[in-house]
């Protein structure tokens, strides 16, 4: 009993294991012509590090252009009042429409911690250059703390999403389909894989009639060609005989002025003068004074440009060509109504076919996605881990099933879709908007025409287990659904009029459109846990038994802990040394 009396008092200061956990999400984001649309962006805080624990809230409904376009919600430790966020609705004429969906919050302060939730559902929530993006969401989310353990976790769950089709998506960015050659239809359908044993039916069908009225063409084309060729060459022949004509005709007119000017210049002249109609010979009367006066070579000359005038328009009138000119060209005429009438009977074979492809093109949605369930989880504390889990299910680009093609199956667990397996998605997705990119990009008759590739990517996710603040940590990260389309280089021919994506290339050639990029983000989502563990730390005593740092004599309170546990520890020792000493005497 004076061993135990002797104990010196021991005081333990207790830091207490705690934690915190926070998640953010941004359910929608969306950018065309220059502007960037934002729907449901939440973060949530839960803590109890400092003590009581803290749940907090922020929710912004909509943003735009990265500014709040409607006040946000906050909220901290809100029980028993817990504010609900209503659905709001952000447009951009004729360009985005995006809805919010109405949100239910909690932030609590409970026994041993904290709780911040949220919880969403909405359907039809998007439409871009005016077209609707079809789906339903749901979203559950929380950030949790208790005692020394902390969660933060979503459940995100997207149903029958459909992108605008493949027609209307590129109407919407300014390109008009209808106005492209077949061939480069029929190519942009077979490289989507999306030709039909109806519309392969409908093609060898037109082809039959289009080898019948292209051989009729091609026959009248052929005589076209041949009478425009002699038309041309006795159009110039026309023009070489009309030329000596008027040649000549100069030339007489010439020597007529010369004479007329000799005759003006003397009194014997009086009276006289010479005109064409003298041809051939000058008469006897003004032969007489051109020789008085010295000017007898006129006399020669105009003899000489009279019998000129008259070879020429001997050589014209016997030609006949006016004629046959008159004659080739009402053939060519005819042939050129031969030829239009026979181009309207192909169109008119084409027409339907074409009517058919822009049909498969506007029923196919570009992306299309028939479900995806995907949650996020940190832990940290007793259950350490972040995970990233769900499945995916009927992933279609244009109409291939993407996982099917990669896979062999339609639905595939997220935990899955890792390394080759991801990248063989990612690839087969590459490979078929490629097509869209090369067909469209490469028309003969469109040099201008450039159409880049889309660039889809599918659960981009990350996990860590890395210490975040000398804090045990758990980090889990996934964007559910990422598309960037950039800008669309589009010539006048094949430009939609009026459409709002599009602006000059430049001030001086309005010859070329350029489009504004799209973007899409669905399910941009982060979660972050940290535990702190427990700890206690006793203080050093001196030899006397004062705990160093004492003063010497201050007596210690003997209240609360630092008086009770001096206290039990003499009751343990004294039973434990009568224990000791019944042991021994029953051995």
């Amino acid at each position: 009993m004076l061993a135990a009396a002797a104990l010196p008092a021991m005081a333990a200061t207790a830091t207490p294991a705690g934690g915190s956990s926070s998640s953010s999400l941004t359910l929608l984001g969306v950018t065309a012509v220059g502007h960037q649309v934002q729907a449901l962006k939440a973060a949530l805080s839960s803590s109890n590090l400092n003590g009581a624990g803290i749940a907090s809230i922020s929710v912004t409904p909509l943003l735009k252009d990265g500014a709040a376009a409607v006040p946000p919600v906050s909220v901290t430790n809100s029980t028993p009042n817990q504010p609900g966020v209503p659905s709001q609705q952000q447009s951009i004429a004729g360009v985005l429409s995006v809805t919010s969906p109405a949100a239910a919050m909690q932030a609590t302060r409970t026994a041993t911690g904290a709780l911040a939730k949220i919880s969403a559902s909405g359907q039809n929530l998007l439409s871009v250059l005016g077209l609707p993006v079809g789906g339903s969401v749901s979203l559950s989310n929380l950030a949790n703390v208790a005692g020394g353990d902390s969660s933060a976790g979503k459940q995100l769950t997207l149903t029958g999403l459909s992108l605008p089709s493949i027609k209307g998506l590129l109407g919407g960015l300014g390109l008009d389909l209808s106005k492209l050659p077949l061939d480069t239809l029929l190519n942009l359908v077979d490289g989507l894989g999306l030709s039909t044993a109806t519309l392969d039916q409908a093609v060898s069908q037109v082809n039959a009639q289009i080898d019948s009225l292209q051989s009729q063409i091609d026959s009248v084309t052929q005589q076209i060609t041949s009478q425009t060729a002699t038309l041309t060459s006795d159009q110039s022949q026309l023009s070489q005989l009309q030329g000596a004509v008027t040649t000549a005709q100069t030339q007489l007119n010439s020597v007529i002025s010369s004479v007329n000017a000799a005759l003006g210049g003397t009194p014997l002249g009086s009276g006289l003068s010479l005109s064409t109609s003298n041809c051939p010979a000058v008469p006897s009367a003004i032969q007489t004074v051109l020789t008085t006066i010295g000017q007898s070579s006129l006399i020669t000359q105009f003899a000489t440009a009279c019998s000129t005038l008259t070879s020429a328009q001997t050589a014209l009138s016997s030609s006949n060509l006016s004629t046959l000119i008159s004659q080739l060209q009402a053939a060519i005429d005819a042939l050129q109504a031969q030829l239009t009438s026979l181009t309207n009977q192909l169109s008119g074979v084409t027409g339907p076919l074409v009517t058919q492809i822009l049909g498969i093109l506007d029923g196919t949605p570009l992306v299309s996605l028939a479900k995806l369930d995907v949650s996020t989880l940190a832990e940290a504390g007793t259950t350490h881990k972040a995970d990233v889990t769900g499945t995916v299910e009927g992933l279609k680009v244009a109409n291939t099933d993407i996982l099917k093609a990669v896979t062999g199956s339609s639905t595939a667990d997220i935990t899955s879709l890792v390394g080759s397996t991801l990248s063989g998605v990612q690839s087969k997705i590459s490979g078929l908007l490629g097509q869209l990119s090369s067909v469209l990009s490469s028309v003969p008759q469109l040099p201008d025409l450039k159409v880049p590739v889309p660039v889809v990517k599918v659960l981009q996710k990350s996990t860590s287990l890395d210490p975040v603040g000398g804090l045990q940590a758990a980090r889990a990260a996934v964007t559910a659904l990422q598309i960037d389309w950039a800008g669309l280089s589009i010539p006048d021919a094949v430009a939609l009029p009026g459409v709002a994506n599009l602006v000059p290339q430049s001030q001086q050639a309005h010859a070329t459109l350029a489009g504004s990029p799209l973007s899409l983000t669905i399910g941009s989502m982060s979660d972050l846990a940290q535990a702190r563990p427990g700890s206690t730390s006793t203080p050093q005593t001196t030899p006397g038994g004062t705990p160093a740092g004492t003063p010497s004599g201050s007596p210690l309170p003997m209240t609360g802990l630092a008086g009770w546990v001096p206290l039990t520890a003499l009751v343990l020792v004294g039973a434990a040394l009568g224990i000791r000493r019944w042991r021994s005497v029953q051995g």
